[in-house]
Parts: C-alpha cells; structure tokens; sequence
C-alpha cells in the first residue's frame, strides 16, 4: 500500500447535526457510537436480493402472472437464506410488470393489462423470513403513468399492510425533486416508522435525497467501490451489484455467476471490513429458489461475511488532534462564511438606470449590516458576461462607464473592517474577460483577496490565461473555478470549490479538503424573485453543518436597490452569522491508502515476450475533432455532464504468436501518464479502470454506450503522480489465450456510462506512439511471463 497523509475535518457534536461524531481530544477514549436507524442493516453485513420476473414480457395475462406467484418456493427460499448467511432479503414488490402481492391501487389505475396476484407473497415472505430472523425489504420503481404520486400510492398501500414486517425500501427512478422524495419517503414509513429508505440514481455511495438512511450503492463494478468508514454523508455505506451477468441473471448465461468463490468473497469482506454492508443480486428460478449454479459462490460469500473484521472508527477509536499544514485558503477556512451580491438582478437596466443604480449603493450602511451580522468576507458580481460591470473597464466604453467605482469603494471601506472582499466574474459571452479581470486586479491589487469565476471555459489553456489575471495584482488571491458538480475540482488552477447549488441543505461537508480544495458552498436563500426558502432555523442548521464539518458557507442574500440586505431577510442571515461563529471545529490527520495493483514476480526461467500494440486511440460521443487530434491528445479517458464529455480508449496488441501451449504466470501493461492527479488519487476523477472489450470496435464507433465489456478481470489504477503505470492485466491476457476474442484493452474513467453521474469532467491522456526503447521508451507495450513447458 501507497500512503499519504492529508486533513480531514472531524464533525462536532452541535445542535443541528444530531449524527454527528464527537472527536475526543489527544489520549482520550473513543466514545460508543450512538444509536443509529441503520444499525440492524449493519450488523447484518450483507444480503440477498431478486430481480424477480426480470424477464416478465414471457408472462402475457392476469392469470398466468397469478400462477407464477402461487408457486413460488418462500419457505425453500427462507431455508437457503439462512443456509448462506444471509442477514436480509430484498425483492422487487413491483418491478417491470404486476406487483408480486394485490395491490387495489395498482389495479385501479390506467392502461393495466397484468392484475396484481392473488396470493399476499410479501407477507408469506415475511412470516417465512421472520423464522430465521432475517428482514425483508422491498423495491419499487417509481414512475409509470402516475409518476412519483402514484407510485407513493402504492408504497403507501404495502407499507401500512406489513407495518414492521417490511425493514427497507429501495426506490429506483428517483424523481430527484425534494417534495416527491418526501412523499415517497413518507409513504415508505406510513406502517413503519423505523423503515430505511434509500433512492437512486445516481449510483454510488452518495446521498441523492435528505430523505433516504443508505447509499442506494447500485454499481456493475462492485471491485472498484472503496468502503473507508460505516458513514458516507451521514448514510450507512451499503453497495448492490449483481452475482450473475445482468440484474436477475437473466441472460445466456442463465443461473452462471460472473465471479468466482475467491473474487465475490473478497469483494464482500472488504466492503464490510470497511463498515459497509453489500447486497448481491442473485439469479434466480421463477419458482423463488437461488439458481443452483450460483449457490457454491454465495457460500463463499456467507463465510467472507461472517469472517470479514470491521475496523471502524467506531471500533479502534478515532485519529488524534493534529494542526493542519498552512494552507493558501486559510483566510477561508477562518473566516467560514460570508455574504454574496449577484448584481444580474439589475440586468434589465440599460446604461442610464445602470449609473442611477450604483449610485444609491449604500456603501456605509452595508458595512454596518456586514459587521453586525459578522460576516467575514463580501463576494459580489463585478461583471456578468454581455451585462454592466460594477466599476470602470477599459473594454467597455474606454473605461469611462460607469460613472462611479463601486469596487473600489467597497475595497477600501471593508478593507477598513477586517471584511475580505471576493469578486465574482461570469466569462458567458465575454470574449474579453481575462482582459478584464486582468485590469481589475492589478487596479485593486491585494484589496481583493480572492475571484469566483462561473462559466469557465473548458480548455485547461483558457484556465491557466484567467487564473494569471486574477494574480496580476495578488498572486495570493484564491480561485474558484465554477463548472458542474459543486464540491469537485474544475480546474488545475483553483484553490476553492465553486459549490453553487439551489439545495445547500442536501450538501454535507466531511471534511475541510476536496481534491485538494477548500470545500465552500455558495446557497440561495431562495428561488427566483427571492421567494422565502429558508427560515432562520433551518438557514442556521445548514450553516452550522457545513462548517463544522470543515467547510464554508457563502450565502446568495437578497439585497434592496440601494445595497442593503432586504429587511425580510435580515433575520435569517444574523441566525446564520450566529451559527457560523458557534460551529465548534476539529481538524484532525488521517491517513488515506492507495492501493497498488500485485503483480507477481516471474521466476528466473520464465519466458518474456514485448508486444507493441496495434491500434490505439480514443473513442467519443464527440464526433468532430478526436480523429485529428489522435496524436497530439494519445489516449483518452474522462468523465463529465454530457455524453460528448464521456470519452476512453481503445489499445490492442497482437497475441498471435504467442505460444498457447506454455503456461501463462503474468501480463503486465505498461502506460505512460502524461499529466498528474488533481488532488486526491482516491477521488473516482483520478482512477483508471481497464478491462477488455467484448466485440470490435470500429473506426468511428463513438458512441460510449455501444461498447460491452467484460467486468472480470478488470483493474482499477490509482493514479498518483505523472509517470509509467505497471498494470496488472493476467486474467485479461489468460481469457484471451483460453480462447475469448481479443478485441483489445478498454481503458476508461470509473463510472463510465451512467451518464446521471454528476463528475466535474476532468482529462486524462495517455502516451499512444508505439513503444521503441530508444526512441519512444513511454509507448504502451504489453509484457507476457511464460513458464517452460
């Protein structure tokens, strides 16, 4: 193992973060973790779960559907369950087709072709499980022809039935909005209070509603999801990946397992001895036994479950307080909140009533609000893309418009009060913004402490150009760089998140760094034409969270034409400044382990051979420029918002001369990194997953999701420093000599093809010129160990 030691911010025990962990001071005892709603899922470590009826287009009428549910085996499965292990059964109540118990509500509504069954299998299920003390818990979709409503109506309808019979719900096609995550969620405990709740997309270990208890975790590469800790985000950190080939198995490879006993039991023993809890969905025969072929499997993965030892903070007690190396954005840490002005809400006057505007700002009388309300530092638009800046620039009207200099106004009098001044740039539509900023830094100099910049340009070039500006005049002023995810890196030139959400209260702060920035959230107070959001205890809740945790909070307040905070608000925004200077802090060191791939060592006599590749190059949904920069770019991964952002790469070597008759004991990749990590290596945007892929890839064949790959054998490569990476890729050469077609290494970023996972798209380019050892010692090769006959 690689380690490296970076700061994290333990949270604190304060009024509003009721989950919060208390940090003892150096020597002190590690308390007992407090009760949590998750406990019993935790210390049931891992469960089974059906896709049932995954292929119920074979079932065309009310009857037959009837029929498949009377005969399926609940008390052959309880047996199995118990025989394995299993601490908890999770089945679709409703998934493509009818619910598996009656449901008057389905039945009632539009357009349904296939009735719910006769017969109550939930609660034959859970009667059934109950005997073995092993939960149930039920998955729904959500949506249909009702959406969210309707399915709630559903849920609702089951929930009150089974009351405490039912221990979870796991609901899919979240319909992201918090009032429907509410009422979902409330439908889900309408029988049982206690219910866990979880929704997905997106995938992963995150929080994706305030309203859920786990992570949804849903994942086709369980080997690559880390667990570091029982919590994520306040969640119990729970994984659901599937044993067979597809969700319920349901392929050609009927009941197969797409893992062996050695790989599914370690992927399960380290995700529990994490603190995590993993669900395997499992194929299945309709009449509800676990497909025979996959039993010998989940019997290696009952006992890793059982053997896995949990080394959490709740059982070795938690790192010692330790003071943090100086940082550029200490200032911000310090200052831990403050208040931003977005002028765009003047951006329906014109030039005259623009002038007029500026002039009744009331400089004095916000300095006095300022400090009253203790807000450490004042962010404000200075200029918005095609809009009206806040103070003369040259590039508008030769520097002679407007009439007053409001920056720098509010430069010298908060400079006065200790008040740090950050101005915001929007570059939309500005072809001379870094001209602009350029000249308002070095008129301002080190008055101005720090930029947030939105609408960044994409090309790491276009960053570098806007963050020289913004040190023409400080070259300590910090950057924030505005571009997607809220709290991921945008930029190689940033030393804070740009964090803009319109839900602060979904955000939770762990730690102070975030690949290596400070994490800073910047809220609305409410929607557009400032309609009331928050009150003050709910304001002051999401502040206190944010920086006790390590964070901070820059709050978008509305504002009165004359520069004041609107009376209606000024309550709230004192709550927050009270809470902000409440928060109690610990910054403690941890140490974060970077897994390195084995690679076993060859004996003496081992036969060597170098291959150069084939064919090398990237493939994109971006249709337009990757074939003609192929060469300077080599190959490609990366990760972003759209699909034109999802891009990997394509390296194929020829194995025909290689002599299948000799025993293979190792396959190494070697390739060439040809930039550094942003940040911290453990972060998804700094991994590399290879794999191989499962049919030809054609010339321009960019479409990210037309790619099969294999999961088995794939690697997972931190990605530490700009260099050569030894990639451990046995198992991928072994299938291709055991006789599977070679259609060449897949190289790409994790996560790729959920195009819901929100990643702040980040590069990663790697050397693609044939191998040479004189002249191209970086290109990619592959390097076989035979053993002697």
């Amino acid at each position: 193992m690689r380690t490296m030691s970076i700061c994290v911010a333990a949270k604190a025990a304060v009024l509003f973060a009721a989950l919060a962990l208390c940090v003892p001071a150096a020597g002190a005892e590690a308390e007992a973790p407090k009760a949590h709603r998750t406990d019993w899922l935790y210390e049931a470590r891992w469960g089974v779960m059906y896709h049932y009826c995954n292929n119920w287009k074979n079932i065309h009428d009310s009857q037959q559907w009837s029929k498949t549910i009377d005969e399926f085996d609940a008390k052959g499965l309880a047996k199995q369950l118990k025989e394995l292990g299993a601490g908890y059964f999770l089945i679709t109540a409703k998934h493509c087709g009818a619910p598996i118990a009656p449901s008057a509500v389905y039945d009632a509504g539009e357009g349904v072709k296939v009735k719910s069954p006769k017969r109550d299998l939930i609660m034959d299920l859970a009667d059934e499980l109950a005997k073995h003390d092993i939960k149930l818990m039920l998955y729904l979709a959500c949506g249909g022809a009702d959406g969210a409503p309707g399915s709630a109506k559903v849920i609702e309808e089951l929930s009150k039935r089974y009351g405490a019979k039912v221990k979870g719900w796991w609901i899919d096609n979240n319909p992201g909005d918090e009032k429907l995550q509410k009422l979902l969620a409330d439908a889900a405990r309408a029988g049982n209070p206690e219910s866990l709740v979880a929704f997905s997309p997106p995938k992963g270990q995150q929080r994706n509603s305030p309203y859920e208890d786990y992570t949804a975790g849903n994942t086709h590469a369980p080997g690559i999801a880390r667990c570091e800790g029982r919590f994520i985000q306040e969640l119990q950190w729970h994984m659901l990946t599937y044993l067979g080939h597809n969700w319920g198995g349901y392929t050609k490879y009927e009941g197969k397992p797409r893992y062996d006993a050695g790989k599914a039991g370690g992927i399960t023993q380290a995700s529990i001895s994490g603190g995590g809890v993993v669900t395997w969905d499992v194929p299945h025969k309709l009449n509800g036994l676990i497909h025979p072929d996959s039993m010998d499997v989940l019997k290696a993965i009952g006992q890793a479950g059982a053997q896995a030892k949990r080394e959490t903070p709740e059982s070795k007690g938690l790192p010692r307080v330790a003071a943090a190396k100086p940082h550029k954005t200490d200032w911000l840490y310090n200052a831990r909140w403050g208040v931003f002005y977005d002028f765009t809400r003047f951006g329906n006057l014109k030039e005259e009533g623009w002038n007029d505007a500026l002039k009744k700002f009331d400089v004095p009388g916000l300095l006095k609000q300022l400090k009253e309300v203790d807000a450490k530092y004042f962010m404000i638009l200075a200029h918005s893309g095609g809009g009206l800046p806040a103070a003369p620039i040259s590039g508008y009207k030769d520097g002679k418009f407007p009439a007053r200099d409001l920056i720098g106004e509010l430069a010298d009098a908060l400079g006065k009060k200790n008040i740090r001044l950050v101005l915001a740039y929007n570059c939309r539509g500005s072809a001379k913004a870094t001209e602009a900023i350029e000249e308002m830094s070095k008129r301002y100099g080190k008055k101005v402490s720090g930029w947030w910049i939105d609408n960044t340009p994409s090309a790491e070039s276009d960053q570098k150009l806007l963050a020289d500006a913004c040190h023409a005049g400080n070259a300590d002023a910090i950057i924030a760089f505005n571009g997607g995810n809220p709290h991921h890196r945008y930029s190689a030139y940033q030393d804070f998140t740009g964090g803009r959400t319109s839900t602060p209260g979904q955000s939770i702060c762990e730690k102070r760094f975030v690949a290596d920035l400070q994490w800073h959230t910047l809220g609305m107070f409410g929607f557009s034409k400032y309609q009331v959001k928050y009150d003050a205890a709910k304001a002051a809740e999401i502040t206190m969270r944010h920086v006790a945790g390590g964070g901070v909070i820059t709050w978008n307040t509305p504002f009165t034409a004359s520069g004041l905070i609107e009376p209606e608000w000024y309550d709230v925004v004192k709550a927050v400044g009270q809470a902000a200077g409440g928060a109690k802090r610990e910054v403690v060191t941890a140490e974060v382990e970077v897994p390195v791939a084995q690679i076993p060592t060859p004996p003496k006599d081992a036969i060597t051979t170098t291959l150069k590749h084939i064919d090398a190059r990237c493939i994109s949904a971006k249709q337009d420029w990757w074939p003609e920069r192929q060469q300077e770019l080599g190959l490609v991964t990366s990760v972003g918002q759209r699909h034109a952002q999802f891009a990997r790469s394509y390296l194929q070597f020829d194995l025909s001369d290689i002599d299948r008759s000799k025993p293979l004991h190792s396959a190494v990749l070697y390739l060439y990194c040809k930039g550094g990590p942003i940040g911290d290596p453990v972060c998804q945007r700094n991994q590399l997953v290879v794999s191989r892929f499962l049919r030809q890839i054609a010339e321009r064949d960019q479409r990210w999701y037309n790619n099969p790959f294999a999961p088995e054998g794939e690697q997972l490569v931190y990605l530490t420093k700009e260099g050569m990476y030894e990639i451990n890729v046995t198992e991928i050469v072994k299938a291709w000599l055991s006789g599977e077609a070679n259609y060449g290494f897949r190289l790409s970023a994790p996560g790729l093809g959920a195009q819901w996972q929100r990643y702040t798209i980040t590069w990663k380019s790697y050397e693609s010129k044939p191998y040479d050892p004189a002249e191209n010692p970086n290109g990619p090769r592959l390097v076989i160990h035979q053993l002697p006959k």
